[in-house]
C-alpha cells in the first residue's frame, strides 16, 4: 500500500524506486501483482506518464486512511511525557484551502508540535464520489 500511494504521489516507475530504495522491477512487479490480486487496473499507463484511473483514485483515498491509521498505531507508544509525535498528511480541495482553515492548521500545528505535517491542495480527489453519466 505505501508503494502504490508513493507511485500515486510520484506519477513515475522511475522516481519510485529511488525513493524507496528499490529496484524498478520489483515495484513494477509489486504493483502488477497489487492490480491482479483486486482484479482492477490501478493506473494509466503511457510512455511518458502514469496516472490513477477512477478505481485507483477510489483506493488511494482508502489506503491513505490506512496508512495514517498504521502510522498512528506505530507512533502511539512514541510519547513520552504525554507529547504527541507522529506525521499527519491532508488532503483537501483548493475549495477548503480558504483562510479560516489555514488559521485552524496553525493552531493544530501550535498546540502539537510534535506532529510533522504535509498538506496537499488540489482537486484531483474532489470526483471520485460523484455518480458518472450513464
Amino acid at each position: 500500500m505505501r508503494l502504490f500511494s508513493r507511485l500515486a504521489e510520484l506519477q513515475s516507475f522511475t522516481k519510485v524506486p529511488e525513493a524507496l530504495q528499490m529496484g524498478r522491477p520489483q515495484v513494477t512487479l509489486a504493483i502488477n501483482q497489487l492490480e491482479a490480486s483486486l482484479g482492477v487496473r490501478l493506473f494509466q499507463r503511457t510512455t511518458r506518464k502514469v496516472s490513477l484511473t477512477a478505481k485507483g483514485e477510489a483506493f488511494l483515498v482508502r489506503v491513505a486512511g490506512i496508512l495514517g491509521e498504521v502510522d498512528e498505531a506505530v507512533t502511539m507508544f512514541d510519547a513520552p511525557g504525554g507529547i504527541v509525535r507522529g506525521r499527519l498528511r491532508i488532503d483537501i480541495p483548493s475549495a477548503l484551502a480558504v483562510e479560516s482553515f489555514m488559521d485552524s492548521l496553525q493552531r493544530f500545528r501550535n498546540a502539537y508540535p510534535g506532529i510533522s505535517m504535509t498538506l496537499g491542495v488540489s482537486d484531483r480527489l474532489c470526483c471520485v464520489n460523484q455518480a458518472r453519466p450513464a
